[in-house]
């Protein structure tokens, strides 16, 4: 954007859709079935634009109204002759033994270069220039990254004038079909069905997740879950967390500072107090990692030390007011568990569970590895696609509601040929791991 004009990360990310071809827009090129009272199927070629400009045939669901007034049910709409290839390669089955007639247009003129055609094509142009979502479904609305996806004009009775991506499955007859997008990244990922690639580039812009960069990626482990994180609020104290050097870390929850108000920050920061004498008594001291970037106890924090990582021990915790310089300095712009992806049924819309657990993967890329463990142990994945888990409290809504159908919720999961768990994490309620002893960690 022009200098002094505020951008934000939408701006900086933007796939973009190179147009190979120019949009034929003068003819409609229907294959219709039965014309005129015939058995077999006609496709035909029609003059779009008459002198004034209105369409010369209509259309309004799977009907066509010629210029005679005749109604006759549609099959495929096209631009272009050579267009209606991909309807009869995809139907094969359906068209064998019926009689396939060709009308085809038979003027000396091109109807493409028409006054009427041009000015149309100039404005399906500019439709498709300032359409900043061009590759979402103009029918169902949902992302495409389908490789030959349909790019279709919306152009039918009753119905605003559109024109972008369609998924094949969304395809109904109505809908004047221009021609398709090919994509080496579609293609080679195709088991990234309906993937938002915009919005998971814009997720990942603080980093990956902080729980998928912690141990536990060859077994079992745990994802503690608040539902109610401490200090979400806009409390005005915190806690300061004094180190066995001198200096000064603060108690963070999803690594960010937690706020609260003056008596819950002292009320913290007593029971802080109380767990690090504790804790230092049965020689599991808690720590802070010198880059500020995790607090626990020294068993909980000693594996996941990464190359220039130091363990600090915690000495006692103080109630201090909270600022916003405190804020910058020891909170993460980093979610804690996103993003992730999660396959979302595409019969009930709901996200897909197998076997009682509804699974999230950290890398979509990976998703094919997933995929071929799940069928090597039985699984059968029924249609799905692929939404974007973009933020913290997404996550959490998409816990809570699993926790309330009886679901489990794993991160990566991986499964032996008899379907027994091999890897993943276990997003549990902290409440329960604390019970059980297994975390202690904030």
């Amino acid at each position: 954007k022009p200098e002094g004009e505020k951008k934000v990360a939408e701006d900086e990310v933007r796939l973009s859709v190179q147009q190979m071809n120019s949009v034929a827009a003068g003819k409609e090129v229907v294959v219709i079935d039965g014309l005129h009272g015939t058995e077999g199927i006609t496709v035909a070629e029609f003059y779009r634009f008459s002198e004034d400009g209105r369409r010369r045939v209509t259309f309004k669901g799977d009907r066509c109204t010629l210029v005679d007034g005749s109604v006759h049910k549609v099959l495929y709409r096209a631009a272009t002759m050579e267009g209606t290839t991909r309807y009869f390669d995809a139907n094969k089955a359906s068209m064998a033994g019926r009689k396939v007639v060709l009308w085809p247009y038979g003027g000396e003129d091109d109807p493409n270069e028409s006054p009427w055609a041009k000015a149309h094509r100039a404005v399906l142009g500019g439709m498709i220039q300032r359409n900043q979502h061009l590759l979402r479904c103009v029918v169902c609305g949902d992302p495409v990254s389908e490789h030959k996806a349909l790019v279709a004009e919306v152009d039918e009775e009753d119905v605003e004038l559109a024109v972008g991506c369609v998924h094949q499955r969304c395809r109904r007859p109505s809908l004047r079909v221009l021609g398709e997008i090919r994509s080496e990244l579609f293609a080679e990922f195709a088991v990234l069905k309906d993937f938002d690639y915009e919005a998971w580039i814009l997720a990942n812009r603080h980093g990956p997740s902080l729980i998928s960069q912690g141990p536990g990626r060859d077994g079992i482990a745990y994802a503690a879950w608040n539902a109610a994180p401490t200090g979400t609020g806009r409390g005005t104290w915190c806690v300061r967390l004094d180190l066995e050097d001198g200096s000064s870390g603060y108690a963070t929850e999803r690594a960010r500072v937690v706020r609260l108000g003056r008596e819950g920050a002292l009320r913290y920061a007593a029971e802080m107090s109380g767990n690090f004498e504790k804790a230092t008594k049965a020689r599991d001291p808690w720590c802070y990692t010198s880059d500020r970037e995790l607090c626990g106890t020294y068993s909980f924090i000693a594996p996941r030390l990464k190359p220039g990582q130091r363990l600090l021990k915690c000495v006692k915790a103080e109630a201090a007011p909270f600022t916003a310089a405190i804020d910058v300095a020891y909170s993460s712009k980093r979610n804690h568990y996103t993003p992730l992806v999660v396959l979302m049924d595409l019969e009930t819309g709901r996200p897909l569970h197998i076997r009682g657990l509804i699974p999230l993967i950290t890398d979509p890329f990976q998703l094919s590895t997933f995929l071929e463990n799940w069928s090597a142990a039985g699984i059968e994945v029924p249609p799905y696609a692929v939404a974007v888990v973009a933020e913290d409290r997404d996550f959490d809504m998409l816990v809570a509601s699993s926790f309330e159908r009886g679901l489990q919720v794993v991160i990566d999961p991986l499964v032996d040929m008899r379907g027994t768990p091999l890897r993943g994490f276990v997003v549990t309620p902290t409440e329960r791991l604390a019970a059980s002893n297994l975390v202690e960690a904030t």
